[in-house]
C-alpha cells in the first residue's frame, strides 16, 4: 500500500516487502518480545517505576537499537538484494 500510494509507484517492489515481512515476522516478532518481555525483565526486574522505565529506555537506545537492531536489518536487507 505504501509502495503504490504513498511514493506513487506502478509496480510493487517485491523484494524490498520481503524485507519488511521477514524482518518484521521474525526479529520484531519472537526476538523483540524475548528481549522485551524476558531478557529486559531479567536485567532490570519488573519494576514500573520511571527511574526503571528511564533504565530501560536508555539501554535501548544505547545498546540494542545501533549494535542490534539496525544491523540486523541491513543485513536482511543486504542478503534478499544482493
Amino acid at each position: 500500500i505504501s509502495q503504490r500510494i504513498v511514493e506513487g509507484r506502478s509496480e510493487t517492489d517485491w523484494k524490498r516487502t520481503a524485507v519488511f515481512a521477514f524482518y518484521g515476522g521474525w526479529y520484531c516478532g519472537w526476538f523483540q518480545h524475548a528481549l522485551y518481555n524476558v531478557g529486559y525483565a531479567r536485567l532490570f526486574g519488573l519494576d514500573t517505576s520511571i527511574k526503571n522505565a528511564l533504565r530501560k529506555v536508555a539501554f535501548d537506545c544505547v545498546f540494542h537499537v545501533p549494535l542490534i537492531c539496525f544491523p540486523v536489518y541491513y543485513a536482511y536487507k543486504h542478503t534478499v538484494y544482493d
